[in-house]
């Protein structure tokens, strides 16, 4: 009987000793994907960790920063963090509204994060102008083939990244009805607010 029950428990502490073992590759999978291109700061691996399982993007290559108009944008204010907005003419009007408010505050707020503003428009200072974007808005001839590579159809999309590491840290599609823009944006903040310590 004593033998049986010993038999149990070390089965029992080999089986939770696995199931350690496998959450262990599983987190340093993901610190991989972070740290193939450079080194992510400490107080940032936990967090960063905490937020992979909730989105299929994140550790993804962020989009666009290949961009040559993209590139003159951060080559002068040289960020560390990009929120790259996507969004068309078509899409639903309050939805791009409530984005552009948002990013617009968040743009004045941190030095450390430029927003971008990615549409198909041929004309992006009239249309920042008109829809008073107070962050740089430019124009992709690829626009569609990019988002598509994420599995995305519709806009707005709203990727926020790592220019070091060029990698997706969250992403948001207000249309899909995951949570809202506003607490998208404060997720945003809370990691940034981070960063400055």
């Amino acid at each position: 009987m004593v033998r049986n029950v010993l038999v149990v428990i070390i089965g029992l502490a080999l089986l939770s000793e696995g199931f350690l073992v496998y959450q262990n590759v599983q987190l340093k999978r993901r610190l991989k994907l972070f740290s193939s291109s450079g080194a992510v700061p400490e107080h940032l691996q936990r967090r960063i960790c905490e937020q992979l399982p909730e989105y299929h993007l994140p550790g993804e290559r962020l989009p666009f920063v290949g961009h040559t108009e993209f590139q003159q944008i951060v080559r002068k204010s040289k960020p560390r963090f990009v929120v790259i907005f996507f969004f068309r003419i078509s899409d639903c009007g309050t939805c791009v509204q409530n984005e552009i408010r948002l990013w617009n505050r968040m743009a004045q707020k941190f030095k450390c994060c430029q927003v971008v503003g990615v549409t198909q428009f041929q004309d992006p200072q009239r249309l920042a102008r008109s829809m008073a974007i107070q962050f740089p808005v430019v124009t992709s001839s690829n626009f569609d083939s990019i988002l598509s590579t994420y599995g995305i159809e519709h806009t707005p999309a709203i990727f926020f990244g790592d220019l070091q590491l060029r990698r997706i840290i969250y992403a948001f599609l207000p249309t899909a009805g995951y949570g809202s823009d506003q607490f998208f944006a404060d997720r945003v903040t809370a990691f940034l607010n981070d960063c400055k310590h």
